[in-house]
């Protein structure tokens, strides 16, 4: 009996030896400061926000996740990268978080006039409050939702959106608006006429529309008021 207990008290001492003599992991560091930079239209304050990133608690890789994975879910946000690094001369950690904003690229218009502002990926931003006088809009387009919020749900729609938001400002100043019908598109001119064009390759279409615009002109004929180039090699004079 005795002997066992000094048995117990022999392997208790060892356990202690252990406990004292193995190196435990530190405790999880503390987050001393957020910096936020990339933004224009974002506060930084929203971002520390929506990421869940707050002076005070405590920094793991699970935290570094969860914040870009909130993030990159904001229609605002192209991408986020989150990076921390250690004080020399505290315990705590700098937390930088770092934002690439999808820039706005034209104007949509949806069901019931509402105007947004969209990105060349065809994700919906804001609304536009004040339209700007030399952009036209381009309407016709669905939208569906995606993990960035709504976005043009169609790629074909995306390509003419990017086409027509690609050409010069000089050019763009022209028109008014541009209807994608999915089948074709009507362009609507500043000064009144319009044109019917085919929905591919919009670069091209408008250069022959510009052929055949300055030609009329040429031959001095104001009569017209439609052009339709949707068959290749021929142009409907509408009066």
């Amino acid at each position: 009996m005795r002997g066992g207990i000094l048995l117990a008290v022999a392997f208790g001492g060892l356990a202690l030896l252990a406990w004292q003599l193995v190196p435990w992991p530190n405790a999880s560091p503390v987050v001393e400061r957020v910096d936020v930079v990339g933004v224009e239209r974002l506060a930084p304050d929203t971002v520390r926000s929506e990421s869940g990133i707050a002076v005070g608690s405590t920094w793991s890789s699970g935290v570094q996740r969860r914040a870009i994975d909130a993030l990159t879910q904001l229609p605002q946000v192209r991408t986020a990268q989150i990076h921390a690094a250690s004080r020399a001369s505290h315990d705590g950690i700098v937390v930088r978080i770092d934002v690439a904003e999808r820039q706005p690229y034209g104007v949509v218009e949806l069901d019931g006039g509402r105007r947004h502002w969209v990105d060349r990926d065809g994700v919906l931003l804001e609304q536009v409050e004040r339209q700007p006088p030399s952009l036209p809009v381009l309407s016709g387009v669905e939208t569906t939702p995606s993990p960035q919020g709504p976005q043009v749900n169609s790629e074909h729609g995306v390509r003419v959106l990017r086409s027509f938001y690609a050409l010069s400002g000089d050019k763009l100043r022209q028109f008014a608006s541009l209807r994608f019908r999915g089948y074709d598109l009507v362009l609507q001119a500043r000064t009144g006429w319009r044109a019917l064009l085919p929905a591919r390759d919009l670069s091209a279409q408008l250069d022959r529309l510009r052929r055949v615009v300055r030609a009329l002109r040429a031959e001095g004929d104001p009569g017209w008021r439609t052009l339709d180039l949707r068959v290749p090699g021929e142009v409907v004079i509408g009066r």
